[in-house]
């Protein structure tokens, strides 16, 4: 269209320079008047052609009047036209800028949207979580009345417990007092057990004496087991003619009289002057309870040592043979402890006595001891 506009501008012109070189130069004045005088009939023509040329001529001008003021109008719709495309890249820029904004805008809308669609997922979790926090609400609540209820009965089990710990005090001071008590008499029991200690040592070294006394018995009692043995082997050969009977008789009769007086009862009274009276007595009381026959041997040694007549010791020899099989020391009902682990431990001298004490048949005192049988009489 700017093309069309700068053509219409320049048009005019260039219409007239064309008709200018199109159209021939026309004669002076002057110079029509000669052709006039050659002739006639040539100018006639001429006339016509520049009657018309003149004629064309004017509307030429008129035409490029007319076209001057369209140019000038042209001229003011181009101003006013560029005007416009001023104004409309002005308000197209305006548009960009609106459209660039519009463009923002609705980015910014969809992140909008996106967000409001976050925020209704939001908000419906929201809405979740406040039912289940109602929920919760609820259930506390019940939970706040159970522990209201038990505080209750915790209040009242504390006071129970508190009128028990009054008790416990009290009790407690009692029993404070009770093991003060007890105390004083654990101080006593020991001193007790400590004295207590004291004897019982003192009567386990004379235990251990003792036994030391029974070793040496149970020695004198083997030899005594010999001695009786090789007695009775004398006694059975004294059997077999009347005058070895009557010496072997009297022989016996001797040594058996003087055997145990020099062998056990001297013994006893030796140890009753090292290990003191009072056990040494309840040694031999045991070992008389046992053995009767040591009773007639010491009363014997006795009178012989004082000049006096022995005792019959027929009861005594009569239960020679000790005690039997199975028989076992009765302690007495007044023997102290001391006594009684005494005779447990004379218990087991007992087996060991002289196998005369364990014969089959019984000897009374005539049998050991037999009579003397008379000489015979020459005839």
């Amino acid at each position: 269209m700017q093309g069309w506009i700068a053509t219409c501008q320049l048009g005019p012109g260039l219409e007239l320079e064309d008709e200018a070189a199109g159209e021939p130069s026309l004669p002076p004045s002057g110079a029509s008047a000669q052709p006039e005088s050659y002739g006639d009939e040539e100018t006639e023509p001429e006339l016509l052609a520049t009657a018309e040329l003149l004629s064309s001529l004017e509307e030429l001008e008129l035409s490029n009047r007319r076209l001057a003021g369209e140019n000038a109008k042209l001229q003011r719709s181009v101003e006013t036209a560029d005007e416009g495309a001023a104004r409309l890249g002005e308000e197209l820029a305006s548009l960009r800028k609106q459209l660039r904004s519009s463009q923002q805008a609705l980015q910014f809308a969809k992140a909008v949207d996106e967000e409001l669609e976050d925020m209704k997922s939001l908000a419906k979790s929201l809405e979740e979580k406040n039912r289940s926090l109602v929920a919760q609400a609820r259930q506390t609540e019940k939970e706040q009345q159970q522990l209201v209820a038990e505080v209750e009965t915790l209040q009242e089990e504390n006071g129970k417990l508190l009128a028990e710990r009054d008790g416990v005090k009290k009790r407690s001071e009692e029993l404070a007092m009770e093991k003060e008590a007890l105390r004083r008499q654990l101080c006593e029991y020991e001193s007790l057990i400590c004295h207590r200690d004291t004897i019982l040592s003192e009567r386990t070294n004379r235990t251990e004496n003792l036994t030391e006394a029974l070793e040496e018995y149970r020695a004198t009692i083997q030899e005594l087991k010999q001695k009786i043995s090789h007695l009775e082997e004398q006694l059975s050969q004294s059997r077999e003619g009347p005058e070895g009977f009557q010496d072997g008789t009297q022989g016996i009769a001797g040594g058996w009289m003087k055997l145990h007086p020099q062998s056990l009862c001297l013994e006893i009274e030796a140890i009753q002057q090292i290990t003191g009276q009072e056990k040494s007595s309840e040694l031999l009381g045991s070992l008389e309870e046992e053995n009767p026959w040591l009773l007639g041997e010491r009363d014997h040694q006795r009178a012989s040592q004082k000049g006096m007549r022995p005792p019959d010791t027929a009861g005594c020899l009569g239960t020679l043979e000790g005690p039997q099989f199975g028989d076992r020391p009765c302690p007495d009902a007044r023997s102290s402890p001391s006594d009684v682990a005494l005779l447990q431990a004379i218990e087991p001298l007992v087996g060991q006595l002289p196998s005369a004490g364990r014969r089959r048949q019984r000897r009374t005192s005539w049998e050991l001891y037999p009579t003397p049988v008379a000489a015979p009489t020459p005839r």
